[in-house]
Formats: structure tokens, C-alpha cells, sequence
């Protein structure tokens, strides 16, 4: 993926010594941008299970993060060799924990050039994700270490509406599940500010609302690809099944992959690079 976008956007091909991709903890094994970031600082790292025991299963990442935080702010020299990479890219930022934006602007050369991309409405943990100058703490001062200005040639906070990976019934499926749209007892989420339903790509319904305090709302068409709508019918972009084990669960999953692959004709990424 990495080689087509250079290829595509430069013609060459990309010098993979300098393009490091990496989760986020790692270990010793497979290093991550935590691990690099603890071993620039000369700070010994934790891995899952000693962290785990620290701070519990649930806070282990923030925990071990937050450590190594603490002994990068009290560093009196070497910080300048923390700071590596000319750009860092985050991809799923809403599945990390506050500490861990602190080390990437650590760990980013000036002019500190950190691009995260998050859908939080697909968050998989009890993090939320906050604006910029809480996300990279503040300088000794108290003065925040990133703002976005209007004084930006280039808009700094970008929302994707389409989405390419989700049929617009199933994505509207998973979000009224995910908000709890149909609970007897109440909403688990919801947004304050009715704006932002069009701007991650919902449009109203006209006429549809019963009343006041309703909205009615579906995937507009300039959020949806169309080779969607021309491929797949509504119902079939959401099946459900049932089964009398999680054997039977497995083996059907595994028969709909199979499928996907012989009939479907779905390729295989084999390579990433």
C-alpha cells in the first residue's frame, strides 16, 4: 500500500529505511513507537504484563505511557534525541490513551508535524478523544504545547464523511446499535450538537419526524460510493445467523471468508508494503 501511494503520488519508490511502520506498546520482539520512544530516552519499558499488574488490564497502555511520560519531562538532557521522526502519522487514535500523543510530540522533530486520525464512534476503549490542547499537554508554563488557529493556510481539523469500508446500511446499523437508538431503557450516547450527524455524513429525512424532538436521518448520497448501491441490495448488507455453539459460529465465519474468496472474488493483501 505504502509502495502504490508512493508510486502514484511521486513515481519512486519509497526508501523504507526511513518510513517505520510500528504498533503502538510493541515488545521486544517487534519493537513499537513505545518501546523506541523508551529506548531513546534510556528508560527501561514495560511490557503488557508488568504493566497490567501496575495499573490493571483496563489502564495498562495509559499507565506504562504515563511512566515513561514522567521520566521524559524530568530528562535534564538527551530530550532533543527523543525526537526522531519528521512527520508521525496515528492511525485509530481513538484506541489511545492521553500519555501516549504527549510522547509522539516528543518524539517528532520540529515543526512538530503529527497527523491522527480516530472514529469515535468506533472507540474500544473508555478513552475519549479530546481537542489538541489537552491531547499534548502543555509546556512548564501552562501554556498548551498544540493549538489549532485560524491562522492555518490549510484546515487542520478534517472530517472524512465517506466511508469506502461500510455499506451506508450496514454503517447505519452498527451506529444506532452503537448509540442504543432502540433501547427500552434510553440512549447510551448521543450527540449534544445535531450538526455533526451531517458532518460525518447523514442528511434529514424530510417529513419523517413525528414529532419535535425526533430526527430522522440517513447516509446521504454524496457520503456513500455508488458502486454500493449497484452491487449489494439493503437487505442483504446486514444478515444475522444463529448458532448452538461458538464452534458452529467459527466454522460459519470461516465458510463466509472462504466464500468471499473463491466466489467473490476478493483479493488477498499479502503484502502491506
Amino acid at each position: 500500500m505504502v509502495r502504490r501511494f508512493s508510486y502514484e503520488f511521486i513515481g519512486t519508490e519509497p526508501d523504507f529505511k526511513n518510513i517505520h511502520i510500528m504498533p503502538a506498546w510493541g515488545s521486544e520482539r517487534e519493537p513499537g513507537f513505545y518501546y523506541l520512544v523508551a529506548d531513546a530516552a534510556q528508560a527501561a519499558p514495560l511490557n503488557f504484563q508488568e504493566a497490567k499488574n501496575q495499573f490493571g488490564r483496563d489502564h495498562a497502555f495509559e499507565g506504562a505511557c504515563g511512566t515513561l511520560l514522567k521520566h521524559v519531562e524530568g530528562m535534564t538532557h538527551g530530550v532533543n534525541d527523543i525526537a526522531q521522526y519528521d512527520v508521525i502519522l496515528i492511525d485509530e487514535a481513538q484506541d489511545l490513551p492521553q500519555p501516549f500523543f504527549e510522547l509522539a510530540y516528543f518524539a517528532a522533530r520540529p515543526p512538530k508535524r503529527i497527523v491522527w486520525g480516530y472514529d469515535e464512534l468506533q472507540n474500544l476503549s473508555a478513552f475519549s478523544m479530546v481537542g489538541p490542547e489537552k491531547l499534548f499537554g502543555s509546556h512548564g508554563d501552562g501554556e498548551p504545547r498544540i493549538q489549532f488557529t485560524g491562522n492555518s493556510p490549510q484546515k487542520q481539523d478534517v472530517i472524512l464523511p465517506v466511508c469506502y469500508r461500510n455499506t451506508p446500511w450496514a454503517l447505519t446499523t452498527a451506529h444506532a446499535l452503537g448509540f442504543g437508538i432502540y433501547r427500552k431503557s434510553g440512549l447510551v450516547q448521543y450527540f449534544d450538537d445535531e450538526s455533526l450527524w451531517t458532518e460525518i455524513g447523514y442528511e434529514h429525512v424530510p417529513g419523517a419526524t413525528v414529532n419535535p424532538r425526533d430526527l430522522a436521518i440517513r447516509r446521504s448520497a454524496k457520503s456513500t460510493p455508488p458502486f454500493f448501491r449497484s452491487l449489494i441490495q439493503p437487505d442483504d448488507a446486514v444478515t444475522t445467523a444463529r448458532f448452538a455453539n461458538k464452534d458452529a459460529q467459527y466454522e460459519w465465519i470461516a465458510a463466509q471468508i472462504a466464500s468471499n474468496i473463491a466466489d467473490d472474488e476478493l483479493a488477498l493483501l499479502r503484502q502491506i508494503a
